[in-house]
């Protein structure tokens, strides 16, 4: 019976670890927040989410949903390799979001966008203890982030 637990334990905790993670607000370590004016927010992996993970490779992917004003901000890919020092995880300066770590969302357009961060590429990206995107809001506006999710590439 003992070993019937232990490899059903097992069984979900490998499973657990091959899906998404929900990334926290750091305002308030729910799932989602407002991004007020020039504000700004955080979405950072829960601590030891990553612990497991061997490439160093992400996709992080976040919605955005307009609820006053012009919903203009940057949202910026960072990684820490002790929870504490956060750098940009590509190192390559950009507003597109592509193979850079800089998204430019103008009126907000786009308002669901997926990074891809893959270690051992072209870029610096590599393992990090946790991923966060840091959200920086410009103007007048009252703007809804959800749906923060980290996707390891295995």
């Amino acid at each position: 019976m003992k070993k019937i637990i232990f490899l059903v334990m097992l069984t979900l905790t490998t499973a657990m670890s091959y899906g998404q993670i929900s990334l926290i607000s750091s305002i308030d370590g729910t799932k989602s927040d407002t991004l007020s004016d020039a504000g700004t927010l955080y979405f950072t992996t829960p601590i030891s989410s990553l612990l497991s993970e061997k490439t160093g490779s992400y996709r992080v992917q976040y919605t955005s949903t307009n609820v006053s004003g012009t919903s203009t901000f940057k949202v910026i890919l960072q990684g820490s390799i002790d929870g504490v020092n956060y750098t940009n995880m590509h190192q390559v300066a950009g507003t597109t979001g592509v193979n850079c770590d800089t998204l430019q969302v103008t009126s907000n357009s786009p308002s669901s966008w997926i990074f891809r961060s893959f270690g051992g590429g072209t870029t610096n990206a590599g393992r990090v203890k946790t991923v966060r995107l840091k959200i920086v809001g410009t103007g007048t506006q009252k703007t809804y982030i959800s749906n923060v999710q980290l996707f390891p590439q295995y």
